[in-house]
C-alpha cells in the first residue's frame, strides 16, 4: 500500500552518499534527506504506518508492533529494508520494501510502504524516496519495482503514472489480480485437505 501527494516545481542539486540521499532545494523548500532506516528509526516507522492506515480507514487492521518491526528488519535475520525521509532533519516519511523472486525476471524489488506525512508533502520528499528506491533496485539488477495502491488514492495513482511513468501490472492485456490466505483461511484449508485423506 502506498501514498504520496509530493510534487515540486523547483530545480534541485543532488548528492549522495553510501547510504545518504540529500536534495539540495534552491527555493523556500526544506532540507529533504534520504537515509537507510536503523534500528532507532522504529518508533517513527510504527508511527507512519498507523498515519497510513488511518489514511486507508484500516487502523485497526494493522496487527504489527515495534517489537516485531525490529526483530523483522534489524535482526539476526532482516526481512525488510527501509528508507527515511527527513525534512529539515525530522523525519517526515518512508519507504519499506523488499527484495522478491521472479520466476520469469528473477530478482525484483517490492515497495511495502511509502508515506509522507500531510504536513510535508509538496516538499519533495516523495519524489526523493522513490528515486532512491529506483536507484537500489537498478543497481541491485532488480527487474522490475513493484508496488500496490489502493484504488480510491487517486491523486497517488495519477502521480505514479505521470510522475513516474509506473503502468498497471499487465501481461497480454491481462491484469493480475492479488490473493491472500491468512491463518484462519490457511488452517481451515489444511483441515479439509487432512480430513479428505484420513
Amino acid at each position: 500500500t502506498t501514498h504520496t501527494h509530493t510534487r515540486t516545481h523547483t530545480q534541485h542539486h543532488i548528492t549522495e552518499h553510501p547510504s545518504l540521499f540529500t536534495l539540495h532545494s534552491h527555493s523556500t523548500m526544506g532540507k529533504v534527506t534520504v537515509r537507510d532506516a536503523q534500528a532507532s528509526d522504529v518508533p517513527h516507522m510504527m508511527a507512519l504506518i498507523n498515519e497510513l492506515a488511518i489514511f486507508e480507514k484500516s487502523l485497526d487492521k494493522v496487527k504489527t508492533t515495534e517489537a516485531n518491526l525490529l526483530e523483522d528488519g534489524f535482526g539476526a535475520k532482516p526481512l525488510f529494508e527501509c528508507l527515511m525521509g527527513e525534512l529539515d532533519g525530522k523525519v517526515v516519511g518512508f519507504a519499506l520494501h523488499y527484495y522478491v523472486y521472479s520466476t520469469w525476471e528473477g530478482r525484483s524489488m517490492y515497495l511495502e510502504d511509502l508515506y509522507v506525512l500531510e504536513h510535508a508533502r509538496g516538499q519533495g520528499v516523495g519524489v526523493a524516496l522513490l528515486r532512491a528506491l529506483c536507484e537500489k533496485a537498478l543497481k541491485n539488477k532488480c527487474a522490475r519495482l513493484q508496488w500496490q495502491v489502493i484504488s480510491f488514492n487517486t491523486s497517488g495513482i495519477e502521480f505514479y503514472q505521470k510522475r513516474l511513468g509506473a503502468q498497471e501490472r499487465l501481461v497480454d492485456g491481462h491484469n493480475w489480480l492479488d490473493y491472500v490466505m491468512r491463518p484462519p483461511e490457511m488452517t481451515a484449508f489444511l483441515e479439509r485437505e487432512s480430513a479428505k485423506t484420513s
